[in-house]
């Protein structure tokens, strides 16, 4: 659910939100919206445990330098790593739902 919603938000971004070229020789070449919205969660998710509110603002189990055993979090773990790469990742949630991002009536005031 979590890949599919990510998915469809990189589907959902502009040809103007990626069109930044990929550095090398050759002959011109634009990431894929994809990749780019997975190196920016990536990127906010590494500011996040660093800052100096959070042992105060989550608790142990999110800021805590030390390993943390949570079993709980077994399947969803398995979920979210399903065709990543080897390495440790931390996942950023954005919870919205589809319907409201993609299929709001554009012709009605927010209310």
């Amino acid at each position: 659910d979590d890949i599919a919603h990510l998915r469809a938000i990189a589907a959902a971004l502009p040809h103007e939100g990626h069109a930044v070229p990929l550095p090398g020789p050759g002959p011109l070449r634009l990431p894929e919206p994809e990749a780019l919205l997975r190196a920016f969660l990536d990127a906010v998710a590494d500011t996040l445990p660093r800052t100096p509110a959070a042992p105060h603002t989550s608790g142990k189990p999110f800021a805590d330098r030390r390993p943390q055993h949570l079993p709980g979090a077994r399947d969803w773990a398995a979920e979210v790593a399903a065709g990543m790469d080897a390495g440790v990742r931390i996942s950023l949630r954005l919870d919205l739902s589809a319907y409201d991002l993609f299929d709001g009536d554009e012709g009605q005031a927010p209310g």
